[in-house]
């Protein structure tokens, strides 16, 4: 446990901080208003297009989360164009390391990732049988 939260850079932390005083923006790393300039064009970071996130996408949220409160998560959701489902992990007080740490995150939430993308495998399978299409949130069809 001691190398935990692993992979979070100097940087990170920061981004994360920046994102409690955007006013409820969800922005990009704020450099200061001079690099702002430089990499962004703008004074101020723009904040992120989550139109683009085009990836079927589950979400997963547990009640106890410090770092990706409830709140935040359903903002996050009714943000997303191609979300599939916005879970609340069915055990309270579940955090944002009991999805690593946790003995019972394989069965509150592995076995249906691991379920999802086999559902998505399917659909996709069906559907290079049968001369394309597209798939979203609602399902599959044909082009």
């Amino acid at each position: 446990m001691s190398q935990l939260p692993a992979g979070a850079s100097t940087t990170t932390f920061v981004h994360f901080a920046q994102l409690f005083r955007n006013g409820g923006r969800f922005c990009k790393f704020d450099y200061g208003t001079i690099k702002n300039f430089m990499v962004y064009g703008s004074p101020e970071p723009p904040e992120y297009d989550l139109g683009k996130v085009t990836v079927p996408t589950v979400l997963y949220g547990g009640d106890g989360d410090g770092f990706a409160v409830p709140d935040d998560v359903d903002k996050l959701a009714a943000s997303l164009p191609n979300l599939l489902a916005n879970r609340k992990v069915a055990k309270p007080g579940f955090s944002h390391l009991d999805f690593i740490i946790s003995k019972d995150a394989g069965k509150l939430i592995y076995s249906d990732i691991v379920n999802i993308i086999k559902d998505l495998e399917r659909q996709e399978e069906s559907l290079s049988k049968s001369d394309g299409g597209v798939c979203d949130k609602n399902g599959c069809y044909q082009v």
